[in-house]
């Protein structure tokens, strides 16, 4: 017993030295200004960019199936197959239509779609942190996709028409942001990754945190609590899409998509 005690620290030591040296012999090469902040601070490079006996150049890759994030947080690959990572709907629209007459639409107009890898909403590089609405916004935007939480109102696509506070290059006017944006609630805390996964819309429902009060008259009718979101007298705005037209001309050519908003 009395041998064991020394034994464990010199293990313990051994380690902490062998993963200095791994960082250190990464370094040799790669530039010395490279440093990794927040809970990863303390891992040395192998952890992430080992896999096996194969060095991994971006471990948070989709192309990777993200094997230096997946090997500790376990089971959060399966974003890949939620409907942010497969696109299923936005496929079987381009093989009932574009693919008809352009077999590389898809390859060619989408291959920037949602989810190439973990840092997509986590941050590029080493500097990995939590995301905050803000990351949620760079590709939920514009009509009916998540910019009037944040208090911004969409414009006219027509640059003619263009006005407003210019954000990521995108024109958009103020208006009353959500109360709960207000509150300082981020997106994640209703959209969870665990609800993500689980291809919901929303881990968390008004009625987990608000209880319709029995007072209220349209509370009352049955109807309304049943068949109706609470979106739809509680927004303070509402964006509304009256569907996505195709023309057909007589000499085949189809023409990109226009959205036609009101």
């Amino acid at each position: 017993m009395i041998l064991t005690i020394p034994f464990i620290a010199v293990c313990w030591l051994l380690v902490s030295v062998l993963s200095a040296q791994s960082a250190d012999q990464c370094r040799f090469c790669h530039s010395s200004s490279v440093r990794i902040s927040g809970v990863h601070s303390g891992f040395a490079c192998r952890d992430c960019h080992q896999q096996d006996a194969k060095i991994v150049t971006d471990p948070g890759s989709r192309s990777t199936g993200s094997v230096g994030c997946v090997n500790c947080h376990r089971g959060y690959g399966k974003i890949y197959q939620s409907a942010m990572g497969t696109r299923n709907k936005e496929r079987s629209f381009i093989a009932r239509t574009y693919r008809n007459k352009d077999r590389n639409f898809e390859k060619k107009n989408c291959s920037s779609c949602h989810l190439q890898g973990c840092g997509d909403c986590h941050g590029k590089g080493h500097a990995v942190s939590l995301p905050g609405s803000d990351s949620c916004s760079k590709c939920h935007k514009g009509y009916y996709v998540g910019w009037d939480y944040l208090g911004r109102a969409p414009r006219e696509e027509h640059d003619r028409y263009q006005r407003g506070k210019l954000i990521e290059g995108e024109t958009f006017l103020k208006m009353l942001p959500d109360v709960h944006h207000l509150s300082g609630i981020s997106c994640g805390e209703c959209h969870s990754m665990q609800g993500m996964i689980a291809g919901k819309a929303a881990s968390r429902i008004c009625t987990d945190c608000h209880q319709p009060s029995s007072k209220v008259l349209e509370h009352s009718i049955e109807a309304h609590l049943e068949k109706m979101e609470c979106v739809a007298c509680h927004a303070a705005w509402g964006a509304q899409e009256y569907g996505t037209f195709y023309l057909h001309f007589s000499d085949g050519h189809i023409p990109p998509p226009s959205i036609s908003y009101l």
